[in-house]
């Protein structure tokens, strides 16, 4: 793995962790992708209400997740 470091976190009462989306390996380019939040915030958004819809967010972190998205909207 090219630059892997370690990342500290907490794992739910279930062992469940959230993730919005999956990557896999490094990108081809190093140019810097750039897309305003705005444009992809309905997509993450959707993915977090279906996740909790399907209760695949751990009970104790479901507040903070919908707190999060409603503050995005400001």
């Amino acid at each position: 793995m090219k630059n892997a470091e370690k990342v500290g976190g907490a794992i739910g009462e279930s062992g469940m962790i959230f993730s919005a989306g999956e990557t896999s390996g490094a990108p081809d380019n190093t140019e810097a992708a750039s897309v305003p939040y705005t444009d992809v915030l309905p997509n993450y958004q959707k993915a977090a209400e279906s996740a909790l819809e399907k209760e695949r967010v751990p009970p104790v972190y479901r507040k903070r997740v919908k707190d999060y998205f409603d503050s995005l909207q400001d």
